[in-house]
């Protein structure tokens, strides 16, 4: 009795258990794991040869575009069921797991507690796409002169063009400044310019 104390039954057997899980084997992306209960007190063994799902785990995107903010990379790690699995018990982020700058970048998992190994992934922080394109004629009736609108985060741009009626761009040029000119193009023909 909580108030006064008084027994009216006492337990002689030791029925109270407190059980732990017991890694036999730790999954992996391809062979699945073991477990078991054991107590701690009396060492009684339950649920033997409980069944581990494999673990996989996937990046969202490989490619995010820059916006002058810290973008953190989207992992995503689930068992074969697809199920989410928790980050700081069943597996690890290390490396660049955010980015601000423009460039490449490589994010590890690494697999613990009920599961084994490790994955690497690359993502790209890109700049934004260049806006505000235009195309005018320029010093001349074969000469196209190409501006745009600076794209945040580019160091440089990556120009091209190619005729209508082609599937490909030519004349790749690389410029630091947000314009080009094109000279000597043919006359009486449609040009598609492309800026990178």
């Amino acid at each position: 009795c909580d108030i006064c104390d008084s027994v009216v039954f006492k337990r002689t057997d030791k029925t109270d258990h407190s059980f732990i899980w017991i890694i036999d084997k730790c999954a992996t992306e391809v062979v699945r794991g073991k477990k078991h209960e054991s107590c701690e007190m009396c060492k009684k063994v339950r649920n033997e040869n409980t069944v581990i799902k494999t673990i996989s785990s996937k990046i969202q995107y490989t490619k995010m575009s820059y916006t002058g903010e810290e973008r953190k990379a989207e992992i995503f790690v689930t068992d074969s069921d697809g199920n989410i699995l928790t980050e700081g018990v069943d597996y690890t982020l290390s490396g660049d797991v955010s980015a601000k700058n423009v460039g490449r970048y490589c994010v590890k998992v690494k697999y613990c507690g009920e599961y084994t190994g490790n994955r690497t992934f690359y993502y790209t922080m890109v700049p934004e796409k260049v806006t505000s394109f235009d195309a005018n004629l320029s010093g001349g009736h074969d000469d196209v002169k190409i501006t745009w609108t600076k794209s945040p985060g580019a160091t440089g741009y990556y120009v091209s063009y190619k005729k209508h009626s082609s599937s490909t761009y030519s004349a790749l040029k690389r410029t630091t400044k947000n314009y080009y000119t094109f000279k000597d193009l043919a006359d009486n023909t449609t040009y598609d310019f492309r800026v990178v």
